[in-house]
Parts: C-alpha cells; sequence; structure tokens
C-alpha cells in the first residue's frame, strides 16, 4: 500500500512533505529503542516523502513535533509550581505553541576579509554518519556549521579543509562570523511565559522536556 503525504510544512524554503505515524512505525520504535538510527527512521524519516532530504538536529526535533502534532491529538501535560504563590499546577500545552522555529535566511557572512556563503544540508548520510560520531556538544555545533557551508572566498572545500581553516583563524573573528551564523540557524525557540491560574503572576519556563511524548498505552 503506497503511503499518502497528506501534511506539509515548511522548512525555511522547502515544502516538506509527511504523514501521521502508522501502526507500523510504532512497532519498528518498539522493536528498536535502544537503535537510535532506527528511532529517527521510524519516528520521522518513514513518514517524509523525501528520505533523503538532509535535516539538521533541530530541523529534524522540528518535524518530530509536527509529526506528533498530527498523530496524538493529547496535548502535553506539564505540572509546575507558582514563583509566586507556590501553589502547584497542571498546564496543557500544545507543541506548536511551546516549540516554535527561528531563523534567518541563509546567505552570505562577510568580515575582516573571510566570505562564506551558507546553504541547506545537501548530503544526509555523510551529514548523520558525521554527526553521529562526534561526541563533544561543542564540536558537534561546529560541524553542523561546516556542513552548511557552500563557499569559502568563493572556494569549495572539503569538510575536512575547512574544519582546519575554521580552526585556524583568530578567536576574534570566529566569534563574529560563528555570531553570523548564529543569527540564521534553524533553532526551536522552548522558552515560554506561563500564567498562574491561582494568582495570575506570569513567568518564563523553559520547555527542555516532554512528559508523555508517547502515550503509555505505547508501552503496553
Amino acid at each position: 500500500m503506497t503511503d499518502k503525504f497528506e501534511f506539509q510544512t515548511k522548512i525555511r524554503d522547502k515544502v516538506v512533505k509527511y504523514r501521521k505515524w502508522k501502526v507500523k512505525d510504532k512497532k519498528k520504535l518498539l522493536a528498536n529503542t535502544d537503535n537510535p538510527l532506527l528511532t529517527k527512521e521510524a519516528m520521522v524519516f518513514d513518514c517524509l516523502e523525501d528520505k533523503k532530504i538532509a535535516l539538521s538536529e533541530d530541523e529534524f526535533k522540528y518535524m518530530l513535533f509536527k509529526i506528533r502534532e498530527e498523530s496524538i491529538s493529547e496535548k502535553i501535560k506539564f505540572k509546575f509550581e507558582c514563583g509566586s504563590c507556590s501553589k502547584p499546577f497542571d498546564y496543557d500545552a500544545d507543541l506548536n505553541e511551546i516549540m516554535t522555529p527561528e531563523f534567518k535566511d541563509y546567505g552570505e557572512i562577510e568580515y575582516n576579509g573571510h566570505i562564506i556563503n551558507i546553504g541547506s544540508l545537501r548530503n544526509r548520510e555523510f551529514y548523520e554518519s558525521t554527526m553521529n560520531n562526534i561526541d563533544d556538544e561543542d564540536e558537534k555545533y561546529l560541524a553542523d556549521f561546516l556542513f552548511h557551508i557552500e563557499s569559502y572566498n568563493d572556494n569549495e572545500y572539503t569538510f575536512e579543509t575547512l574544519n582546519e581553516k575554521i580552526n585556524d583563524l583568530d578567536v576574534d573573528v570566529f566569534e563574529k562570523i560563528f555570531k553570523a551564523w548564529e543569527e540564521m540557524r534553524f533553532k526551536i525557540d522552548n522558552v515560554k511565559e506561563v500564567k498562574c491560574p491561582s494568582c495570575g503572576f506570569e513567568e518564563f519556563y523553559e520547555f527542555d522536556a516532554l512528559p508523555g511524548f508517547f502515550p503509555e498505552s505505547w508501552n503496553r
């Protein structure tokens, strides 16, 4: 049976078509909970029309949230304690309210004689194999930047050569360039303001953990 990809969203200028989770996806997930690669396939890439599309880690998370949003009607349930009156309260959240994408258009970064053109990821297999073999978060963050570089001073380089060139930059130059990249980078804003139902006090919460992302019934 051919899958129908009836939903779509945009990641920058790319239209990504996707479908809801099916029973076969749930079975694949539960059978491979100790295999991150197969888990990623089951939860996201198997559900995309273009299974070869390269997604950064935050783009992957965004698609995971979008698929979950269409597949499971239940909201994410949180328990908070008010920072003013100290009363506990429940907060039910839609993923599209607490996880919103942020980015600026890709373009050119120019600073102190360095001209770097930024573009979309192009090779999913190479990107994922490289990122999966990096344990240090700072190095992974840098690698993601390198994968988005289309040209450096009008020349194209291999990933390894780019890594050498970037590591040879003066620190102050690198930080200016990286700040410009950070503004372009696709990221998810998960800090939202929540109002206490008892006293009306509003404070910001970081939704870094998502309890009940998969229904309890999936474990039975």
